[in-house]
């Protein structure tokens, strides 16, 4: 009698992790005003929790009562990849670090390669154009040791890889002017 209530009590237990582990994978959309919130489940056979809201994004007309992270995260991940956006799109130079932050966030919500590699792209991008910038202000310094500086932040960005063939053309026709500025500077 006492092994079977242990087996009655053992076999609920495990049903109720198994319903919590699986309310975990449960997501929500709820509409606020102006903006969409995405709710998790909660470790819990029921419950959930606020996992994020997206100001100025609108919910889906239709709301379906569950869904799953493949369904939500493109929301999120889009969100962080248009904040990124809107800020190239200052008067000035763009804040770099906060634009690659979004980045990185967007990177947490992708659930594809596609997105990953859009995310990835953009964020080689900024560090390809920081390390342009460093060797432009190196170069406009002009002694060779500031020169040969130059020249490596433009092989850091070669090493890249960036498959777009104007900005490769860019660091490549930059690199190519140093170098035989350089060679002028030596003779």
């Amino acid at each position: 009698m006492l092994f079977r209530s242990l087996v009655g009590v053992a076999a609920l237990f495990i049903v109720l992790v198994l319903a919590s582990i699986s309310n975990m994978s449960n997501y929500y959309i709820k509409p606020g005003n102006g903006n969409m919130e995405i709710w998790q489940g909660k470790f819990g056979p029921l419950g959930e929790k606020v996992l994020i809201s997206l100001p100025g994004v609108e919910a889906p007309e239709q709301i379906k009562s569950v869904y799953s992270k493949q369904e939500v995260f493109p929301f999120v991940f889009n969100y962080y990849i248009d904040k990124s956006d809107s800020l190239t799109n200052v008067p000035g130079i763009p804040d770099f670090a906060k634009i690659k932050s979004h980045l990185i966030t967007a990177l947490e919500y992708s659930t594809t390669g596609e997105l990953k590699e859009a995310a990835h792209k953009r964020l080689k991008i900024i560090d390809l154009m920081l390390l342009k910038y460093k060797a432009d202000v190196a170069e406009t310094r002009g002694t060779i040791d500031d020169l040969d500086d130059a020249i490596q932040y433009l092989e850091d960005a070669k090493l890249l890889n960036i498959d777009d063939q104007t900005l490769s053309g860019l660091i490549e026709g930059k690199l190519k002017s140093i170098k035989k500025l350089k060679a002028r500077l030596e003779i």
